[in-house]
């Protein structure tokens, strides 16, 4: 599981040095941290998916994908309420 108070504060302390390298670096943070929160989130939506299948997936599929099912989600849960 990320850590993902930690990352902020990593990718918060490189933005602060305000540097080409540090902002270059505090934004490959940002998507990685991004995108393992996206693969955790698929793992859950799809607990059949196994570790070696998962790996065939790209990050920007796994990213559109969990998009896609949160926004079914919310979608769902927007219907109930106003039904």
């Amino acid at each position: 599981m990320l850590n993902i108070a930690r990352r902020i504060e990593i990718i918060r302390s490189l933005v602060a040095d305000n540097t080409v390298q540090s902002l270059t670096y505090a934004a490959l943070e940002t998507r990685l941290t991004l995108e393992g929160i996206c693969y955790e989130r698929f793992k859950l939506y799809y607990p059949y998916t196994s570790e070696k299948d998962l790996k065939h997936w790209k990050p920007s599929s796994v990213v559109r994908q969990v998009a896609n099912e949160i926004n079914t989600r919310i979608e769902s849960l927007t219907r109930n309420i106003t039904n």
